[in-house]
């Protein structure tokens, strides 16, 4: 519990950005599932935002505790996903 507050009370402006940013993208890959039926265009933006707001939390996954390496590990997966989907349905639809 301890090593999760340290996460959040260290936050930069960068890693605010990042959160809200990610935030606003999943926000958004809601949007384009529902409103326009895109679904692996959906995926992608979600998985990037996801991925992004795990870069924020730790500082552009820069934090070296154990919380922050397994968080760095899995956001780095997801990110990876996200970008693969996204730019598989940009190449191959638009």
């Amino acid at each position: 519990m301890l090593q999760i507050r340290k996460i959040f009370t260290s936050l930069t402006f960068n890693s605010v950005f990042l959160l809200v940013l990610g935030l606003l993208i999943a926000a958004a890959a809601g949007f384009v599932g529902y409103k326009w039926r895109m679904y692996p265009f959906a995926a992608g933006l979600f998985f990037l935002g996801i991925g992004s707001v795990l870069c924020g939390l730790t500082n552009g996954f820069t934090d070296q505790s154990p919380n922050g390496r397994r968080i760095r590990q899995f956001g780095v997966m997801i990110l990876a996903a996200g970008l693969v989907l996204t730019f598989y349905y940009i190449s191959k639809f638009m």
